[in-house]
C-alpha cells in the first residue's frame, strides 16, 4: 500500500509505501516515508525492513530495523536508527517471551528515544500450580533535533518479578 500527501499550497509533500507478504513461515514487511517540508526547510526519510518466521518447532522470532535522516534547513543532518526484536519460545507447560525496542535519540520513527526490556517466562507445574517471573526495563533518551527538544523527560524504571502460586 501507498500514500502521497500535499497541502493545498505545495509546500508540504509527503510519500510512503509499506510492503508485506508471505512466504511459508515467513512474513517480510519493509517501506520507507519521505517528507519535505514546508519551503523545504525540513526534509526526512525513514525506510525500514523486517522479518519473522517460525524455527525449531517452538520458536519464533520477528526483527525490524530502520534507518532515518533528517535535513533541517539544508545544513543540519541527523540520522538515527532503531527498531526491535521480538522472540517466543514454547514448550508443553513453559513458555517464555522476550522484546526489545530501541530507537536513537534522532530517530525519526516509532521508538525514537527509547530503550524497552520486556520478558517473561511462566511454568505450569499442575492444573492449578504455577510459576512465573517478568523482568521490564524502560529508559527514556533525551532527544534534541535543531533545537527542538523532542524528549526531554529522563525516565528510568527496571522491575524484576518472581512469583509462585496456585490458582482456584
Amino acid at each position: 500500500e501507498g500514500i502521497y500527501i500535499q497541502d493545498i499550497f505545495g509546500n508540504y509533500k509527503s510519500a510512503g509505501t509499506d510492503i508485506a507478504f508471505h512466504l511459508a513461515k515467513t512474513a517480510v514487511n519493509f517501506g520507507g516515508v519521505y517528507s519535505n517540508g514546508y519551503f523545504n526547510s525540513i526534509g526526512s526519510k525513514l525506510g525500514y525492513m523486517g522479518v519473522g518466521f517460525s524455527f525449531l518447532k517452538h520458536n519464533s522470532i520477528s526483527v525490524l530495523g530502520g534507518y532515518s535522516e533528517m535535513n533541517y534547513d539544508n545544513i543540519n543532518r541527523y540520522t538515527g536508527y532503531g527498531g526491535y526484536v521480538n522472540y517466543n519460545f514454547s514448550i508443553q507447560k513453559f513458555n517464555l517471551r522476550a522484546i526489545l525496542n530501541y530507537g536513537s535519540p534522532q530517530y525519526l520513527g516509532t521508538y525514537r528515544g527509547v530503550l524497552n526490556i520486556n520478558s517473561s517466562f511462566n511454568y505450569k507445574i499442575s492444573k492449578y500450580t504455577y510459576f512465573t517471573g517478568n523482568y521490564t526495563k524502560q529508559k527514556t533518551l533525551k532527544s534534541e533535533i535543531a533545537n527542538i527538544l523532542f524528549s526531554n523527560v529522563d525516565y528510568n524504571f527496571d522491575q524484576a518479578r518472581l512469583e509462585y502460586g496456585n490458582r482456584i
